[in-house]
């Protein structure tokens, strides 16, 4: 899928009378920018998505059910951790194990890029934001440095690794069944 959409992309800038490498780069960083700032305007209505899913849940009754998004990047938040499909819960675990070895806090970017590779950024950003969520992780955002140190629920992360332990142990006692 990735390389259709880079010869796509340079076929379409090529019948645009774009030619050069250059500036086909030019042109996929505007693109780039422009998505960015667009993902940038949306994130806050993401929080406020959220906390209305958990009022419509809580007081809603069977007015409002949970279903499966579309959109994977848009989550639910307020899923209690212990709770999470083990693929989520595991990035979440990563991220604080990551976060246990450094001596002050650190970037979201630093995060992405020593959690995981580059084509799971959206799971890792996921992650961070829903342990911020539950208050594991905080962020500090000072004019130039938007850094991510232990929360004050950071003990609670405990609780990652207790789920991951109990689905081993049913594993293993399925298996002498």
């Amino acid at each position: 899928m990735t390389n259709s959409f880079v010869s796509n992309f340079i076929t379409k800038c090529v019948r645009s009378g774009i030619n050069t490498p250059s500036n086909i780069c030019l042109v996929a960083e505007k693109e780039l920018n422009k998505i960015e700032e667009t993902i940038n305007k949306i994130e806050p209505l993401r929080t406020v998505q959220n906390n209305l899913r958990t009022v419509l849940r809580q007081i809603g009754g069977n007015r409002y059910k949970r279903c499966r998004k579309s959109i994977p990047s848009i989550e639910d938040f307020s899923i209690p951790i212990k709770d999470l499909q083990d693929n989520t819960r595991q990035m979440c675990d990563k991220i604080c194990d990551f976060l246990s070895k450094q001596n002050a806090g650190v970037s979201a970017r630093n995060i992405m890029d020593n959690v995981a590779n580059k084509e799971k950024n959206t799971e890792v950003y996921s992650a961070i934001q829903r342990l911020e969520e539950h208050g594991i992780l905080k962020r500090f955002e000072k004019s130039f440095d938007k850094t991510i140190h232990k929360g004050d629920c950071w003990a609670d992360r405990a609780g990652l690794k207790e789920a991951d332990e109990q689905k081993v142990e049913q594993g293993r006692s399925s298996e002498n069944d």
